[in-house]
């Protein structure tokens, strides 16, 4: 996709692909913990086979309630990633929640942990990939580097953030006299 289809793609048609790659993603983690789990890139889920549309079905929701698919990709920060950590979490403990009380035998605890680990990576890197690749497209070429700022507090890091998506600035080092910053 080129710089001009990327703008020219409507907000919720970003969203609808979001909640499309979600749709992949979360029972592809469920998987992906069950063949950590059993060790084997086939394991034999046959019998919980149910769990995987069962995932989305659960996750959606929260997601959308914790404005997943309202946060503007290329924007993305710690705010997007907070929501993340809780959508997965909460969602994680309602599935396993789930599948506790209906009595189903055989789907180790573990899988349960290791879902909501897979779970935050494939969601938080799917969202952080994006916002590389959208970025990626709408930096200019020629952007300057910014040698250094002064200041490695909150302001100098704020400064950074905003030189950062400013497009046209690339800040490199933080100096500043307070030892207890200073980090190699």
């Amino acid at each position: 996709m080129n710089k001009l289809a990327h703008e020219k793609l409507p907000r919720s048609a970003k969203r609808l692909l979001m909640l499309f790659a979600d749709l992949i993603i979360i029972p592809l983690a469920l998987w992906s913990a069950f063949c950590l789990r059993l060790g084997t890139l086939s394991p034999d889920i046959s019998s919980f086979w149910w769990m995987l549309p069962l995932a989305p079905i659960i996750s959606i929701p929260i997601f959308v309630r914790l404005g997943l698919y309202h946060a503007v990709v290329r924007f993305m920060g710690t705010h997007a990633m907070s929501a993340v950590l809780k959508g997965v979490t909460l969602s994680t403990l309602l599935l396993a929640t789930f599948v506790l009380l209906s009595g189903v035998k055989g789907v180790p605890r573990s899988v349960f942990f290791i879902y909501w680990g897979v779970a935050v990576i494939y969601i938080g890197g799917s969202r952080f990939m994006l916002r590389s690749y959208f970025y990626a497209l709408t930096r200019p070429k020629t952007s300057k580097n910014i040698y250094a700022i002064y200041g490695a507090g909150e302001a100098g890091i704020q400064l950074y953030h905003a030189l950062h998506h400013s497009h046209e600035v690339i800040p490199v080092a933080f100096v500043d006299d307070d030892k207890s910053l200073h980090q190699c």
